[in-house]
């Protein structure tokens, strides 16, 4: 068997031939440990889960959660180092999804994600999440509705016109609509309530409306 005797001219090439050998061991030793099909597929596998959930999420498709977590699934919410919030059933994170629900529209990014394998039918793993909440801007306009409203009844206190006490009395009506529905959305969150009570403020205006129109009609023929 011919043997093969390399002379280095200098220090720096022996130590570079060095360096190339130990880098060409690691690469060989991480080569032997290679994903086999099977869990090449239980990675694309997971993937797919995460991504699924997060293009569900945007188009705030609570319900296909059930496709995606186990029934007995065990979810905690954690602020600041402290748990907000824990569900030990899908149903039950579906249904506080829904009723906790106080954005108008949601985007998800996923980021890095790590799996670790237990054993066949289990693993574990991280996933970084950046989550872009857009709020509606409701409660600013129920106030400045209510505001502006308020002003226009205290205006119409001392005022006497033809159709002035029923002008005050729909202003009125509108406030005590507007008022609560402003409250019922800051305290409760239940916004069918508040918008029917602001639907309720909108016919009392359209009334007032229609009052000032006739009014005017009135005026112009005394005149």
């Amino acid at each position: 068997m011919p043997i093969l005797i390399v002379k280095f001219k200098t220090k720096y090439m022996r130590n570079l031939l060095i360096t190339m050998a130990l880098f060409a061991t690691i690469v060989s030793a991480k080569a032997q440990k290679t994903m086999s099909i099977q869990e090449i597929s239980d990675r694309l596998q997971i993937r797919e889960l995460v991504d699924r959930y997060a293009i569900e999420s945007n188009k705030d498709n609570r319900d296909y959660y059930r496709n995606i977590f186990a029934q007995n699934i065990q979810l905690g919410f954690y602020t600041d180092g402290k748990i907000d919030a824990k569900y030990n059933n899908v149903e039950d994170m579906i249904t506080s999804y829904k009723e906790s629900r106080k954005t108008k529209m949601t985007f998800h990014q996923i980021g890095q994600q790590g799996v670790d394998f237990i054993d066949k039918t289990h693993a574990k793993g991280t996933v970084y999440l950046t989550t872009l909440l857009v709020y509606d801007k409701n409660e600013i306009a129920l106030f400045v509705a209510a505001s502006i409203n308020l002003v226009s009844t205290l205006l119409k206190i001392g005022v006497k016109n033809l159709l002035s006490a029923e002008l005050f009395a729909s202003s009125l009506v509108a406030d005590l609509h507007l008022i609560p529905a402003f409250v019922i959305l800051q305290v409760s969150e239940n916004i069918t309530l508040s918008y029917s009570l602001a639907i309720g403020a909108v016919i009392a205006n359209i009334f007032s409306l229609a009052l000032v129109l006739i009014e005017s009609s009135k005026a112009q023929e005394e005149f």
